[in-house]
């Protein structure tokens, strides 16, 4: 067996899109979307047979509560964040045996936990960046219907990520 990987084997870009409400100067509740760019890669057999993934798609939606605490003045903080998340993996996958083809979706949606932590600068009472890292655990659907010789496993997500925030004042 002889894998290949497209692209994206060890990472690829994520984007992160979150809104939440901010309680007081300590706590706030969120909400949020996740993309992570799905690995590419086609697995050759000693039986003259190609299996490829392709048209994948990952995504995690979110919801939680942030702490966070300042720690150098009252524009700088260090923050936590523990959500529950809804995950979906999908591949369309296709095998190739020299004139015959087949296709098949493999899918997995399932709920985790969903760990964050990073620091936050304010430039403005409404204008910050911050960067973050966020953790997703593994995941291994053993009884899996969409694949009948393996489990549906989708490895753990460390993502790091930079953004620019903006608060609405009320």
């Amino acid at each position: 067996t002889n894998t290949t990987w497209d692209s994206n084997s060890k990472g690829g870009f994520a984007a992160i899109v979150d809104a939440g409400y901010q309680f007081n100067e300590y706590f706030s509740a969120e909400a949020g979307w996740i993309y992570l760019t799905p690995p590419k890669s086609s697995l050759t057999t000693q039986v003259t047979g190609a299996y490829h993934l392709h048209d994948g798609s990952t995504w995690t939606l979110y919801f939680g509560g942030k702490i966070q605490a300042p720690i150098y003045d009252d524009q700088t903080f260090i923050f936590g964040k523990l959500a529950a998340a809804y995950n979906h993996n999908s591949f369309k996958s296709s095998y190739y045996t020299g004139n015959t083809s087949s296709d098949s979706d493999i899918s997995s949606n399932y709920w985790s936990p969903l760990f964050a932590a990073g620091v936050q600068r304010y430039f403005s009472p409404n204008l910050s960046a911050n960067i973050q890292y966020t953790f997703i655990p593994a995941y291994t659907d053993s009884g899996s219907t969409t694949s009948a010789d393996h489990d549906f496993n989708v490895p753990q997500s460390h993502i790091l990520t930079v953004g620019v925030g903006y608060k609405f004042l009320m």
